[in-house]
């Protein structure tokens, strides 16, 4: 599992939403190459040195999101991770996959800004 979004142990649904993987080895040799590229719509190449834990190469499945329950996972057993802007590509990925609208969140969030950007003025 990649974990995309942790709501922490302390929210009232501490909950973690995840990516399944599947190894490189299951792909073949043209859907390897493309998500190695980032031409693969529903795999995020898992580059190996970021991921030194796996044993094998891997990609993360757009296209398979998962709920897991915050008590369910060990953080002392990571395997990997990616850094902020893998992780944000990530994020744009499911949102363009799955079509979601967050039209209303950036304009609020736009907005915000724009009030605090006047009051520091």
């Amino acid at each position: 599992m990649l974990v995309i979004a942790d709501a922490g142990a302390s929210s009232a649904d501490p909950a973690i939403l995840a990516l399944r993987l599947v190894r490189f080895s299951k792909l073949d040799p043209v859907e390897q190459s493309a998500a190695r590229q980032g031409q693969a719509p529903r795999l995020v190449h898992l580059r190996p040195e970021r991921f030194p834990g796996l044993p094998e190469e891997n990609a993360a499945l757009i296209t398979d999101l998962v709920r897991i329950a915050h008590s369910a996972l060990d953080p002392s057993d990571e395997l990997g991770g990616l850094d902020a802007n893998e992780l944000r590509t990530v994020h744009e990925r499911v949102v363009r996959y799955y079509k979601l609208d967050l039209t209303l969140l950036v304009r609020l969030t736009l907005e915000d800004r724009l009030r605090q950007a006047r009051e520091h003025r």
